[in-house]
C-alpha cells in the first residue's frame, strides 16, 4: 500500500488522484502503527523516507482537502 501510494504521488498512475493516494498511505499508516517497534517495514512505513505524505499533501487543492475529510 506504501508503494501505490508512491506510485501515485510520482504521477506513475494515471489519472493523478491525490485522494486516492492519501487513503492507501494513511490505511498502510495506521496498519504499521499496530506492529511492534521492532518491526524494521513497518517503522519504514511510518519514517515515510520517500516523503509520500509531504508530496501528496503539498499538492492538494482545496477540494481535495475537503474530500478527504469524513
Amino acid at each position: 500500500m506504501y508503494d501505490l501510494a508512491d506510485l501515485y504521488a510520482s504521477d506513475d498512475i494515471e489519472p493523478r488522484n491525490d485522494v486516492v493516494a492519501l487513503m492507501w498511505l494513511e490505511v498502510v499508516t495506521e496498519f504499521s502503527k499496530t506492529y511492534p517497534k521492532g518491526n524494521e517495514g513497518a517503522q519504514y512505513i511510518l519514517r515515510d523516507p520517500k516523503q509520500v505524505r509531504q508530496r501528496l499533501e503539498s499538492r492538494m487543492t482545496t477540494h481535495d482537502q475537503r474530500q478527504r475529510k469524513p
